[in-house]
């Protein structure tokens, strides 16, 4: 069964188009078909973990261990571990001796709503130099698990996440479901309730009057960090134009 791994595809295209590398040079070095590399970088249809070792090792030319090994935890491998191993990939003692980078650390990000931008259901990445879009079924995943799990004292656990036309503007909503299938609040990105709806690229949770309950700032690494949380509001604000 083919695994797609969407983060996967963007840090392997990330890593190849830093170093200048074209996916042919990478797919001769590596014996993997350009058009299975399309599909990994497009995608994140995940190679098998032998594949995928070649790819960072021969084909992008990283020795870093603790890069290899988060992009392995990335597709949900194993990391290298033993010497033998790391020799048979062609990871020398000298290489690992001399690895002077770590990972960067995750970059606060501002994000806008996608239909407010013209865009499909997903979010734009406004801070990114490269236009980045992360599409609404990765999205939808992303704020399930990081950003719900945040909000106990004001939603139940398993609560989804639901697109909603408003009017005659299609995708225009993020309503949060609870398990009985209740609408009790809304996920807004980039825009806010507070301030008539004015962008300033954060990602606020609330209920259904438009009530701010919690202020987060989602990062490159696709986690949410709460900025702060908000008192209830006296007064209603109208949905966003």
């Amino acid at each position: 069964m083919r695994v797609r791994i969407p983060q996967l595809g963007r840090i392997v295209r990330q890593f190849r188009l830093e170093r200048d590398i074209g996916q042919k040079e990478v797919s001769a070095n590596v014996r993997y078909s350009t058009r299975s590399l399309r599909r990994l970088e497009k995608e994140g249809e995940r190679p098998e973990r032998v594949t995928l070792i070649r790819i960072l090792v021969d084909g992008l030319r990283i020795r870093d261990m603790q890069v290899i090994n988060h992009v392995l935890g990335i597709a949900q491998y194993a990391p290298l571990l033993t010497t033998d191993e790391m020799r048979c990939y062609g990871i020398s003692m000298e290489d690992l001796a001399a690895i002077t980078t770590t990972m960067p650390a995750p970059e606060p990000q501002k994000t806008l709503w996608g239909p407010n931008n013209r865009k499909p259901a997903g979010i734009c990445i406004t801070s990114s130099p490269t236009g980045e879009f992360i599409p609404w079924a990765e999205l939808k995943l992303e704020i399930e698990t990081g950003l719900f799990n945040q909000l106990g004292r004001h939603i139940p656990p398993n609560c989804t996440a639901f697109l909603d036309d408003y009017k005659d503007r299609r995708n225009w909503l993020v309503r949060i479901i609870d398990p009985e299938g209740k609408q009790i609040g809304y996920v807004w990105f980039g825009t806010s309730a507070d301030n008539n709806w004015a962008y300033d690229g954060l990602v606020r949770v609330g209920d259904e009057r438009y009530e701010v309950w919690q202020v987060f700032q989602r990062y490159s690494d696709g986690s949410y960090r709460r900025v702060r949380m908000q008192a209830p509001r006296l007064q209603r604000v109208g949905v966003h134009s």
